[in-house]
């Protein structure tokens, strides 16, 4: 039997690709910048530096780590593979916390992140996606069966 693609899925693979490239780029330079503080600083190196040295570091590898599985979720996604979807709709609900967090912290232009990874899980979860990638949606019980 062959599947049909739905309209969608390779626009959703094309933008998990730019944004895995984005994030890829975005913890390198993290790496770079935490290297950069570390090695400025290195002979007296102030806590609060240290600190923020570290944070960035670590955070930098998350952001790292995140685009590089964002490649290979995209590329599940060209090919319809099920753990293609399973990790959009995880880097959809991922991108919707870190988004929460920065409008929390007054980063008001994550709303459109916020917006975009909502768009993304609703269209995750349409019965015709689902079937392509081998989900499928739970019926919601009918009056039927209670009677």
């Amino acid at each position: 039997m062959l599947r049909e693609k739905p309209a969608g899925i390779d626009f959703l693979g094309i933008i998990m690709v730019i944004n895995g490239m984005f994030a890829i780029f975005s913890g390198i330079d993290s790496l770079v910048f935490a290297s950069f503080l570390s090695s400025a600083f290195s002979v007296n190196l102030p806590v609060a530096v240290a600190e923020v040295a570290q944070f960035t570091a670590v955070w930098g590898s998350i952001i790292l780590a995140l685009g590089i599985a964002a490649l290979f979720i995209a590329y599940g996604l060209f090919k319809g593979r099920g753990w293609g979807w399973t990790g959009a709709v995880g880097l959809s609900i991922i991108g919707i916390i870190i988004s929460i967090m920065n409008i929390i912290a007054g980063y008001w232009p994550s709303i459109f992140t916020l917006i975009l990874s909502g768009i993304i899980l609703y269209y995750l979860y349409r019965p015709h996606v689902m079937a392509y990638f081998g989900k499928t949606a739970t019926a919601p019980p009918s009056d039927a069966a209670a009677a």
